[in-house]
């Protein structure tokens, strides 16, 4: 399944993402390469999204254009060279060439074949109209952009990470023989979890992180309940403050976590390769939570909480040998502090 779109694709995934293009690698074709189109499809939609530089009249455009590209085979995706001029060197350098090269992953995208295509579109589609909606809700007075309840923390992770869990599971679904309509509706119910357990973890280890970029993910109602200004994220000394006001948010992570294991469950124990792909993010995920609540006195620390790599090796070479066993699997995750 190659052709001269495919394999820049494949070149160029590790430099925008080394972790993702190492869990990529392990799943057979075709759904390795429409994992990896999709990926840096998102990736792009998101780069667009994530430049303070642009205004938000501009990302509208930009992401709007590039969607009908993709609607589009006649369309070009030139227009993403303008952005990329725009951005100069304001954008991380790899997520500017990424841009250069649309155009590629647009042709990739063509090329494969209509059912991905069909599994695909819709949820890139809802992913970059939720991004519009939010770049223009989020806008506020000042320079940063905020997010006011948990249900609205929810609803931006829907349009950002659970269209990715349902897309995903649209694609298991064409490339997975045991997948049944049965098994397709179970993980369907567990597909919205999944991406929101992810993006909230992302989320609470990137606080101080995001706030430098000016985005301020921490719902407005829980600061205000500790009277903490979103300028206080940078105090190491209001870690474990805001950790105990944010106790609502860890609540509901749990239960997108709950649902997002069931989710990895559910995939046929055959299906390794795509187990090995979802286990990895998801126990990355967890050992990162546990981290967190075991040291939350450090939660807004400079030194960002993050597992060591001795952790993270042991975590890939465990999934390699237990994967496949629902029982095995289950002992692992019971020892995280979730």
């Amino acid at each position: 399944m190659q052709n001269k779109d495919f394999e820049f694709c494949h070149k160029f995934l590790p430099k925008v993402s080394r972790t993702f293009a190492l869990s990529i690698s392990q799943l057979k074709e075709p759904l390795q390469t429409e994992v990896c189109i999709t990926y840096l499809i998102c990736r792009i939609l998101d780069t667009i999204e994530d430049s303070p530089s642009l205004p938000t009249k501009r990302k509208e455009e930009a992401i709007n254009s590039f969607l009908e590209a993709l609607k589009n085979d006649n369309k070009k995706a030139d227009f993403l060279i303008e952005i990329y001029k725009e951005l100069g060197e304001k954008s991380a350098k790899d997520d500017a060439e990424l841009l250069k090269n649309g155009e590629n992953v647009k042709n990739a995208f063509h090329s494969t074949r209509k059912e991905s295509q069909d599994a695909i579109f819709p949820w890139v589609s809802e992913m970059g109209k939720g991004m519009i909606l939010y770049c223009q809700k989020m806008e506020g007075k000042d320079s940063l952009k905020k997010i006011k309840t948990l249900p609205e923390l929810d609803n931006y992770c829907y349009y950002i990470a659970g269209t990715v869990g349902f897309m995903l599971t649209n694609l298991f679904k064409l490339n997975c023989a045991k997948i049944d309509k049965q098994k397709y509706d179970y993980l369907n119910k567990r597909a919205n979890d999944f991406g929101l357990a992810l993006q909230k973890v992302n989320i609470l280890k990137d606080i101080r992180d995001d706030y430098l970029r000016g985005w301020v993910f921490v719902p407005q109602e829980f600061l205000s309940k500790v009277k903490m200004n979103p300028s206080d994220l940078l105090d190491e000394n209001c870690g474990e403050k805001l950790y105990i006001s944010l106790s609502p948010l860890f609540e509901t992570l749990r239960g997108n976590l709950k649902s997002a294991f069931e989710y990895l469950l559910a995939i046929p124990e055959e299906e390794k390769e795509v187990r090995l792909f979802l286990s990895t993010s998801l126990f990355f995920a967890a050992a990162t939570i546990d981290l967190i609540n075991k040291q939350k006195q450090n939660f807004l620390s400079q030194k960002k909480l993050k597992i060591s790599r001795l952790q993270v090796s042991k975590i890939l070479i465990d999934l390699q040998t237990k994967c496949s066993s629902n029982q095995k699997l289950s002992k692992m995750w019971s020892k995280y502090q979730i």
